[in-house]
């Protein structure tokens, strides 16, 4: 297998059948593929719109968690993933539909590409607020950890071989996971390379309160300095 795509899904029955099929229509990738819908724990029909899919195309596959957890979604993704190269990213595709093919003609030369809104070059379109929240998480990040990636939390595109080492030190089920999988990345010496997106349409209104989910990661980020070092 070429390439997977870990996609997790909470509470997202409007879209994901619309969105997946928009994102097929637009895929350019020529090699074989699969598509892990990874359900987060939805409390709608978003688990069975994911199993319908799933008997549409061969190439979907569906893992599920029991409580809502976007790090054990994306944990329990990866590892279902056979893919060389292994992508994840949201079902809301907010990077357009065009966001792995975009990071595919990235990967040459490197281990691990993220999708940064925070690159020079990028379009980002966030809230206030969310910028000023997401500039202070990268100020604490390099002072604590001396992570220069701007934006670790957007989307990735990595080899297998990266997952198989870092995944083990990604222990927390918060949006955390996807720093930690970054800090280990860099701490093992992977090549690291942020690409610029477009972020034009930020989704409608979160599945998450942005208190509460900063909170969670501070709280994470609290309890990792010790393990880190």
């Amino acid at each position: 297998m070429d390439l997977s795509l870990v996609i997790p899904v909470y509470n997202e029955e409007t879209i994901v059948r619309k969105n997946i099929e928009q994102f097929l229509e637009s895929f350019k990738f020529t090699g074989s593929f699969e598509i892990i819908l990874s359900n987060n724990g939805s409390q709608d029909t978003t688990l069975e719109k994911a199993k319908e899919l799933e008997k549409k195309y061969s190439f979907i596959k569906v893992v599920t968690t029991s409580k809502r957890s976007i790090g054990r979604a994306l944990k329990e993704g990866v590892t279902a993933a056979s893919g060389n190269l292994i992508f994840w990213g949201g079902i809301d595709f907010p990077f357009g539909f065009d966001i792995v093919d975009h990071h595919l003609s990235n990967q040459t030369n490197y281990d691990l590409t993220i999708g940064s809104k925070y690159h020079p070059l990028s379009i980002n379109n966030s809230p206030l607020k969310r910028k000023i929240i997401s500039w202070l998480y990268h100020a604490v990040l390099y002072v604590i950890f001396g992570l220069k990636i701007k934006d670790p939390q957007g989307s990735f595109l990595f080899k297998k071989e990266v997952s198989n080492k870092v995944l083990p030190f990604c222990t927390y089920d918060s949006a955390f996971l996807e720093t930690q999988f970054v800090l280990y990345s860099n701490l093992f010496g992977y090549r690291i390379k942020e690409i610029p997106v477009r972020y034009i349409n930020p989704r409608r209104k979160s599945k998450f309160s942005i208190i509460v989910e900063s909170s969670l990661v501070l709280r994470d980020i609290i309890r990792e300095v010790p393990i880190f070092y």
